[in-house]
């Protein structure tokens, strides 16, 4: 169940995107969403006023004049040199008032603390930091970031959006609360989410994976399959693109291209006990059946409680037993005719 603040979240990033952003593996075009918040005009420059003859001042109003005329009428007022940036509407709510005996770098606190797992107090210096400076958008995304790996995603999710208020062109805040949304199984604000993440950076991998995870969520193999051959494409080494796109090709029993994709994991030593498994199943599915014990049982030595591997080993166990007995059958006087599969 979402929360209150989650689901008001939720919405807010809802509101944000007027339309999903279009790509190659969305299967009708939609329309860009424009940027929503614009960011603040630097301040004018400040510089000496010049002292001119009453003649030069006559002449200068009388262009200005002609200026107006030609173009519709007077220029928008500029803004003052004094005025200071707009403050984002929700810096106040995450900001931690404190006052400083001497000048502190709270985001650079933050990173050494996250250095040791302190997330707690990483959190407190980000919200320092935000107090200090609205605007600084490091620390808003960190929050972020910190927060949702803490598992506080109602202030992670505020962070994000401060993050985007601060810096609409960035493109992780929008990827990490897609993230969130398909953790709540919002498959259409998550869509929504991730799409404005690619039309702002279409090279960034992750993003390419959460579109095959939204489309995975779906059973839309085929879309799924092309949004993670373009993340893997575009990040070779990752063993979660790979493990991902054999996965789709499992789900859509394409075994032989599942197997295709997943076998060169096979000599890594820090595979993840699932991703043995996986590729065992997808072993399994073109008939190399030792390879595939082979894989489940590298799977249990991973993880000794792998409740999947084990099943699927115990099944390929029975049935070269099965197999072992009908050859003996068949080489006696006997029939032996065997049971359906468990």
């Amino acid at each position: 169940m979402l929360s209150k603040n989650r689901m008001v979240v939720f919405a807010v990033a809802a509101g944000l995107l007027l339309s999903g952003t279009a790509c190659d593996t969305q299967p009708e075009p939609r329309q860009v969403p424009p940027e929503i918040v614009p960011r603040s005009e630097p301040e004018p420059l400040q510089v000496e006023p010049q002292v001119v003859s009453r003649e030069e001042q006559a002449e200068q109003t009388a262009l200005e004049r002609v200026d107006e005329m030609l173009e519709g009428g007077p220029e928008i007022e500029a803004v003052e040199p004094d005025q200071a940036p707009v403050e984002p509407s929700r810096a106040k709510s995450l900001a931690f008032k404190h006052v400083d005996s001497e000048p502190t770098d709270h985001v650079a606190n933050a990173k050494k603390l996250l250095n040791s797992q302190e997330m707690a107090e990483a959190m407190l210096e980000l919200e320092k930091a935000l107090y200090d400076e609205p605007r600084n958008f490091t620390a808003a995304f960190l929050l972020g970031k910190t927060a949702y790996r803490s598992g506080d995603e109602d202030l992670a999710a505020d962070a994000f959006l401060l993050a985007v208020e601060i810096d609409p062109d960035a493109d992780e805040p929008w990827l990490h609360l897609a993230r969130m949304a398909l953790d709540d199984k919002n498959l259409t604000e998550a869509e929504h989410l991730v799409q404005r993440a690619l039309h702002l950076n279409g090279k960034r991998a992750a993003s390419h994976n959460l579109l095959g995870r939204i489309w995975l969520a779906r059973s839309h193999w085929q879309l799924a399959i092309r949004s993670f051959e373009k993340a893997l494409s575009l990040q070779p080494q990752s063993a979660y693109y790979r493990n991902n796109l054999g996965y789709t090709f499992l789900l859509s029993r394409r075994f032989d291209r599942a197997v295709e994709v997943l076998e060169p994991l096979a000599a890594r030593t820090d595979l993840p006990a699932f991703m043995h498994n996986n590729l065992g199943l997808a072993l399994e599915g073109i008939g190399k059946l030792q390879e595939a014990t082979g894989q489940f049982k590298i799977a249990l030595e991973r993880r000794p409680a792998y409740v999947k591997a084990q099943v699927n080993l115990d099944r390929l166990v029975r049935l070269a037993q099965r197999n072992q007995d009908t050859d003996t059958a068949e080489s006696g006087d006997e029939d032996l005719i065997l049971a359906d599969d468990e």
